[in-house]
């Protein structure tokens, strides 16, 4: 996350300021933070949310007059724009509980000001035991033994071990890191590309997305962990494709749109890579009439990847005052969305 630094907004000395915290119906309820989840956050920020005046909300049922109030706002990812924006004149800053926000991009809907931030850092550790998993999964040929064993067919494939292997990781933000960190561990190279080319931790060489052609040759895996942006989207196509090593093994954590999922399905059936996990889609969910489910030596997961029901409301909830910490202080937010970018 970048340092905090100053903006134009001064530091906010009174209180308490009204938030909306606002579940949305149609989304799992994994993603909400519910009064129960509120109020245990509260006893890990309680100086903070002595700050707050909170009112609670479905999208389904929404307070107007709360929302119409409210300086800031929590919710989940689906934003109604026709409510939040036009009938939201105070608002000042919109927490979306996702890291992903390529929905909400442009930011011009939003009143005069106001800023958006996401809970980018929150899908780390499941993200991190995911990647393990999908590896191993790949190295050891398991979505062409799940195959045989579908067919009844004995196919003794065998398998070296996964260190000193090689793992390319484009989007190397905060889940990219720890699936870098998990990466290692299993004995793994790492490279990692990124919009910057900036060097990050746990990867031993770092390239910027324009220089994604030269490492791609060197790649027994291929995780895809970017967002979706202008810049991304089809990013991995056949080309892309192409260049990676005879029977490598993709995976795929981050947006549908950015891997050319056709071709995909045509290098697997040819036998040219040797198999794949995809976590993610457009649209989703993945129609039943959708060749991908019957494509060999590719698992489908149904975007399950990062998210804890356990702790992920809460640590959405941590994100969130981590960054209250600095908006009471008039500083830049460590979470806020570009709207040029798109993260």
């Amino acid at each position: 996350m970048p340092a905090a630094r100053k903006t134009k907004t001064a530091a906010r000395t009174q209180g308490p300021i009204p938030i909306y915290v606002q579940a949305v119906e149609a989304q799992p309820h994994v993603y909400a933070i519910t009064r129960d989840i509120w109020k245990a956050g509260l006893k890990r920020h309680a100086a903070l949310a002595k700050r707050l005046k909170p009112t609670f909300a479905w999208d389904t049922k929404p307070d107007m007059k709360a929302l119409a109030a409210a300086e800031i706002i929590i919710s989940g990812s689906r934003v109604d724009r026709a409510v939040i924006g036009p009938q939201t004149p105070n608002l000042k800053w919109l927490h979306v509980t996702a890291a992903g926000v390529e929905k909400l991009v442009p930011l011009d809907w939003l009143p005069k000001g106001a800023v958006l931030t996401n809970a980018s850092g929150v899908h780390g550790p499941k993200s991190g035991e995911f990647a393990v998993m999908a590896l191993l999964m790949l190295n050891d040929r398991m979505p062409l033994h799940i195959d045989d064993q579908k067919a009844r067919r004995w196919n003794q494939v065998f398998s070296s071990p996964i260190a000193g292997k090689t793992a390319v990781i484009v989007g190397v933000g905060a889940i990219g890191e720890e699936c870098a960190r998990r990466a290692k561990q299993l004995g793994l190279h790492v490279i990692g590309v990124r919009r910057s080319g900036k060097a990050a931790r746990y990867v031993d060489r770092t390239v910027s997305s324009k220089q994604i052609h030269r490492v791609l040759p060197k790649a027994d895996f291929l995780l895809v962990i970017t967002p979706l942006t202008r810049e991304t989207r089809g990013l991995i196509g056949r080309r892309e494709l192409e260049l990676l090593k005879p029977g490598a093994g993709l995976i795929n954590m981050g947006r549908g749109p950015v891997v050319d999922y056709a071709a995909l399905a045509e290098l697997l059936r040819s036998g040219r890579l040797g198999g794949a996990i995809l976590d993610v889609f457009e649209p989703e969910p993945l129609p039943p009439e959708s060749p991908l489910w019957t494509v060999p030596r590719l698992l489908v997961t149904p975007h399950v990847s990062s998210d804890d029901p356990s702790r992920y409301a809460a640590r959405c909830l941590d994100v969130f005052f981590a960054n209250l910490k600095e908006y009471l202080r008039g500083r830049d937010l460590p979470n806020r969305v570009d709207g040029a970018l798109g993260y």
